[in-house]
């Protein structure tokens, strides 16, 4: 059994090795940046023909849902000149992503009650199916990383203030930057009938009026015939099951 006086000085040891994990899977992507996908055909065009305001608003109705880091990260990658822009995304990013071990290593959690449920935690999430390189370092697919990091935000017990504020930010923009974190609305409201305080009502206060927005949204753009054909569609088979199975819970 680790102590956590010892966990306290290993903890540093294991950032610093999850950081250079990182670089080792993708040092090209840290060293020149990139802007994947729509993150250049959709939200850098918004960027830069719209106000900060005006960008902010914007949403994809291919994709039906409104995506918010993705407008923000992509609207302060302006700040450098466009060669070095992709930085911005890559390296936000990241910051978040880092969050997931951050949190399992930092936080104390009903989960994560042992140091060593911690650390393999903090390696398995960071290891896992999740983070293959079509998801990897782009704003678009933040919204995976931000569903992970709700997850364990369910799951931390004897929080300080500032941490309750920071974990209600977090939810905030995670459940407005895509439909992940708002499916977690069922159990964040079970929570608060268990726990009836401030701070999970305003979770779940969040998720409520996020979750009217992504799906009015969805609903919008599916009216007017301009959502992607497979989303709402009836298309369940058998295979679906099977992916499931397989990708899910499987894997």
């Amino acid at each position: 059994m680790i102590t956590n006086e010892t966990f306290i000085k290993v903890r540093y040891y294991l950032f610093f090795l999850i950081i250079i994990i990182s670089f080792y899977r993708s040092p090209f992507i840290f060293l020149n940046g990139r802007f994947a996908a729509e993150e250049a055909t959709q939200h850098l065009v918004s960027a830069l023909n719209n106000s900060f305001i005006g960008n902010l608003l914007f949403y994809d109705d291919f994709a039906g849902y409104y995506n918010f880091l993705p407008n923000i990260l992509l609207k302060l990658s302006l700040i450098l000149p466009l060669e070095y822009s992709p930085y911005i995304t890559v390296y936000g990013s990241y910051f978040f992503i880092f969050l997931i071990p951050y949190f399992c290593l930092s936080r104390e959690s009903i989960l994560l009650n042992n140091n060593i449920k911690k650390i393999l935690c903090s390696f398995i999430l960071f290891l896992a199916p999740p983070f293959v390189p079509e998801v990897w370092l782009n704003s678009i697919n933040l919204q995976v990383y931000m569903c992970l990091i709700a997850i364990l935000i369910f799951f931390m017990s004897n929080l300080t203030l500032l941490q309750m504020r920071y974990n209600n930010i977090l939810i905030f923009v995670g459940s407005l930057s895509g439909v992940y974190t708002c499916a977690l609305f069922p159990i964040f409201f079970i929570k608060y009938l268990k726990d009836k305080n401030k701070y999970n009502l305003i979770n779940c206060l969040i998720l409520f009026f996020s979750n009217i927005i992504q799906i009015s949204l969805i609903i919008y753009s599916k009216i007017n015939d301009k959502l992607v054909s497979s989303v709402l569609a009836n298309d369940f088979t058998l295979d679906t099951v099977v992916y499931f199975l397989y990708n899910i819970i499987l894997k």
